[in-house]
């Protein structure tokens, strides 16, 4: 039996030609990983509480660790 990987997900903020922009990514599954960039908060906010709606954590890239943030 396959045991379930954590879902989880990891955001890096950034400027690019003069715009603030928070990229998001995360695994859809093994071999799908995918990347979704925002430069409006309200947007990169509103994708965030569906990764939580569907089951998924923040996992903080520097430090290495999962947070459960609700």
């Amino acid at each position: 039996m396959n045991e379930l990987k954590e879902k989880t997900y990891a955001v890096t903020e950034g400027f690019e030609d003069g715009k603030h922009f928070y990229d998001i990514a995360y695994q859809v599954n093994e071999r799908t990983d995918k990347e979704i960039r925002f430069s409006y908060i309200e947007h990169y906010l509103q994708f965030v509480d569906l990764l939580h709606e569907a089951g998924y954590k923040y996992f903080d890239e520097q430090l290495r660790f999962v947070n459960d943030i609700k």
